[in-house]
């Protein structure tokens, strides 16, 4: 009786939609009045209460955290070896090895044993290297089986991997458990943004898909306070119990996904508009198939989806075939290289060795800074999210990146010196530093490319900017404990050149995205005559569907 009178109530709210809303199809097959020049705010519901009022959009919302979950294994990943660095009972052993006199015997049976350089390397970038193993996969799974069973499929390995980590006696299996890790992490996370951005309500869409990547401090969160809360245990539980807590997120994730319904494009792509239509009319209408909104967004997506495989825009040499689409391809790069290459690696895996270098040695003011930074970081990434449809993606980005370059340059500044005083300023930068990349690079890129790319190439494109970040990972991963080690703070200095080449990129190639509908974003790249596909011959065949099931 509640959920008869909530859709009732409902439907008194769509006075404006209603305008919109056209009953039947005309003998010569057209829609009555015609979609053509309207925009999803003109067929959107105006409702009198907040979303979670109301019943279809809490259930929705609700379900899509699960999705959001995703990147909170990979958050855990970072913090957590930043506090494993700073247990005794995990870097036990007599004596230092590096990956020059690792033999085989010792990679199976030498324990911890101190690793410090390559080996150091090797154990934070492990996962990375799964990650980049499954990555040419990932844009076929997330095409070929939808983008729900891939976020489930990629949790699976992950809790089996946080299991096997958690239970490792040497060197050799910590190594292995991260692998699966980063495995499943990969083929989970190219789809899981997808997923957001296409089943989120439309007016939900922006702050929704910027919350994705936020959940990244989730995992930090959980991971470095569990260290900080266990490094007082005289056993390996120290670092087990946290490593275990890693598959936390996956759990939760692939409980909920059992409610989570499938991408409505990737069901029209797939001929299965019926059920497209009946998703899209019980999580965006409250269940009224007849619902302007549902129209619109049916016929847009079928539309657009019609006229990129019209185009051939279904391959990966698609990428290069017109302007738009190199545009696109540069944009997508640029944004993978610049999550990884900005100076934020060097801090978030490396902070240990930071704070050493600075004087602050203490188990306890480590894990206790490194924990309060991620609380500090989240908040600052919520704020980010909350502002990108006032703001826009654009000028968050901008503001972000100059943000960073004078935090990184005022960091660099004090490195030079061993005064405790300029010590304690390293920290203030330090979260500076942080705060600005956590309000930009964290909820932004994967908002942005969900835009950015059309629906045939999204999971491709998600696919090479993801290879593109992570390529650099792995290297960096190697590359700056040894330059940490051997120059110092001086190694920061290519981070503050990087970040200029940043905001040059940003500033002439990332254009704005906000107030569009996903499909109506090509008009961005492609200029005003972007090929959209016939929005009223798709809408008069989506009535005529609904017409026909009635009867």
């Amino acid at each position: 009786m509640g959920r008869t009178m909530e859709r009732a109530d409902l439907k008194k709210d769509i006075s404006h939609a209603n305008e919109c809303e056209l009953a039947d199809v005309d003998a010569d097959g057209k829609v009555r009045g015609g979609l053509e020049g309207l925009t999803i705010d003109d067929v959107l519901p105006k409702l009198d209460r907040p979303w979670y009022r109301v019943a279809h959009l809490r259930h929705l919302n609700f379900v899509i955290l699960a999705v959001l979950l995703t990147p909170a294994t990979n958050g855990f990943d970072g913090s957590m070896m930043n506090g494993l660095q700073t247990l005794p009972i995990w870097q036990k052993g007599e004596h230092a090895i590096t990956l020059s006199l690792l033999t085989f015997a010792e990679l199976c049976y030498a324990d911890f044993n101190h690793p410090q350089g390559g080996i150091l390397g090797l154990l934070s970038t492990i996962n990375t290297i799964g990650f980049i193993t499954a990555l040419p996969f990932t844009g076929w799974i997330a095409d070929f089986l939808g983008r729900k069973r891939p976020v489930q499929i990629g949790n699976v390995i992950m809790i089996i991997g946080a299991v096997v980590q958690s239970s490792a006696k040497n060197i050799s299996m910590f190594i292995a458990a991260r692998f699966l890790l980063g495995f499943g992490l990969s083929i989970a996370c190219v789809a899981a943004p997808a997923l957001v951005a296409e089943l989120t309500y439309p007016s939900h869409r922006g702050k929704m898909t910027a919350l994705y990547n936020t959940n990244w401090f989730v995992g930090a969160i959980i991971a470095a306070w569990s260290t900080f809360g266990t490094f007082r245990i005289n056993n390996s539980w120290s670092w087990r119990l946290p490593s275990l807590l890693q598959c936390l997120p996956s759990v939760i994730q692939l409980v909920i996904s059992i409610w989570l319904p499938e991408s409505p494009r990737w069901l029209i792509h797939k001929d299965r508009r019926e059920e497209a239509i009946q998703i899209l009319a019980k999580h965006h209408a409250g269940g009224d198939v007849n619902s302007a909104l549902v129209l619109f967004e049916v016929s847009e997506i079928s539309a657009a989806i019609k006229a990129e495989e019209a185009q051939n825009q279904t391959k990966y040499s698609a990428f290069f075939k017109s302007p738009g689409n190199r545009h696109r391809l540069f944009v997508i790069i640029v944004l993978g290289i610049m999550q990884q290459a900005s100076g934020n690696t060097i801090i978030s895996y490396y902070l240990a060795l930071i704070l050493k270098q600075i004087g602050i040695t203490s188990p306890t003011a480590q894990n206790g800074i490194n924990g309060g930074l991620q609380i500090f970081n989240y908040l600052a990434a919520l704020s980010g999210a909350t502002l990108v449809d006032k703001l826009g993606r654009r000028t968050l980005i901008l503001s972000g990146l100059i943000g960073m370059f004078i935090s990184y340059l005022l960091f660099n500044e004090q490195q030079g010196y061993k005064h405790h005083g300029l010590g304690v300023g390293v920290v203030v930068m330090i979260f500076a530093f942080n705060f600005f990349y956590a309000i930009s690079l964290t909820p932004i890129p994967f908002l942005y490319l969900t835009e950015v790319l059309p629906y045939s190439l999204r999971a491709k494109g998600m696919m090479i900017s993801s290879f593109s970040g992570i390529a650099i990972g792995v290297m960096l991963g190697f590359v700056n404990p040894v330059a940490l080690e051997n120059i110092g703070w001086k190694y920061y200095i290519v981070s503050v050149v990087l970040l200029v080449v940043w905001i040059l990129c940003a500033w002439f190639w990332f254009p704005e995205t906000k107030d569009r509908s996903l499909e109506k974003i090509a008009q961005v790249f492609d200029g005003e005559n972007a090929l959209l596909g016939d929005l009223d011959r798709e809408a008069a065949t989506v009535q005529s569907e609904v017409i026909m099931a009635k009867h």
